[in-house]
């Protein structure tokens, strides 16, 4: 499991290059690759049209689909932390939809925003000492 990743940006993303095989970049580590499908996995999980996408070249996404590979690839690495702004470029949609509250690489928390900001134990953890709105 690596310390942290970056998700490169879209622009950063061979175009020619398929789906599979943008995310298959993001396995750095030798521990990374022994979790492949689980990886894979997780990563469809998140974002199931990469699923759909897998043999599509990495030019022929729309610049939402391509932050989501970009995100998928910095996620194969298995970090404990991801870092960068991973909704840059996501329609507000999916952004505002849902809220995941990683640990170690591992979703802990999810929901609609609002119900996660509401438990005092998420912002005091995460968020620092915010009082109740």
């Amino acid at each position: 499991m690596t310390a942290q990743s970056f998700p490169p940006s879209p622009c950063a993303i061979a175009p020619s290059n398929r789906s599979r095989t943008t995310l298959a970049l993001g396995i750095g580590t030798r521990a990374a690759r022994g979790h492949r499908r689980q990886s894979l996995e997780r990563v469809y999980s998140i974002f199931p049209v990469l699923r759909e996408r897998l043999e599509a070249r990495a030019g022929t996404l729309s610049g939402g689909q391509q932050q989501m590979l970009a995100i998928g690839r910095a996620l194969m690495a298995q970090p404990r932390l991801l870092l960068d702004e991973p909704s840059l470029g996501l329609a507000p949609s999916v952004v505002a939809a849902r809220a995941y509250v990683l640990e170690e690489g591992r979703i802990v928390a999810e929901g609609l925003p609002k119900d996660l900001l509401a438990q005092s134990h998420i912002r005091r953890a995460y968020l620092g000492d915010v009082p109740d709105s």
